[in-house]
């Protein structure tokens, strides 16, 4: 294979509102205008309601992971590169249960964590979980790194 590898960057049109949604240091997630429900995933109506007027909105990053999972083998190249990786459910406390990567130290369910959505290598938005022991600051700056950390391999 020629070229940089990077994460995989197919996206549907809502995976790529979720990515224009991104805003530093926060979690974007799409709320009902309605019954005011967070969403996740993306969707094009409102789960609760089903009322179509969903707006993307800041939502409060803290959660608990329930589950966890280390991916050892993976076809994508980018992924096998890096494996393991680790990927976890998150339930929010604000509502939805979402599926993030996980930040070492956050592999135990009952973790309490803080949830980020930024962009990945390949310019789409992924969600990162990092542990509660951090100060909601601390923890957006170590989410930056391990972005980052990533993007700087690719050059």
């Amino acid at each position: 294979m020629t070229g940089k590898l990077t994460p995989p960057a197919a996206r549907t049109r809502l995976g790529l509102e979720m990515t224009a949604a991104v805003a530093p240091n926060s979690l974007q997630l799409q709320c009902c205008e309605q019954c005011t429900t967070v969403q996740y995933p993306p969707r094009e109506v409102c789960r609760c309601c089903l009322s179509g007027d969903l707006t993307w909105r800041a939502v409060e990053p803290a959660g608990t992971v329930m589950a966890s999972s280390a991916l050892h083998h993976c076809l994508d190249p980018w992924f096998e590169q890096r494996a393991p990786w680790l990927m976890g459910s998150v339930k929010l406390d604000c509502g939805p249960l979402v599926l993030a990567h996980l930040a070492a130290e956050v592999t135990a369910a009952g973790s309490p964590v803080w949830v980020f959505s930024l962009k990945d290598a390949s310019g789409q938005a992924v969600l990162i979980a990092i542990s509660q022991s951090l100060a909601l600051d601390q923890a957006q700056i170590r989410a930056q790194q391990l972005i980052l950390s990533d993007l700087q391999e690719m050059t």
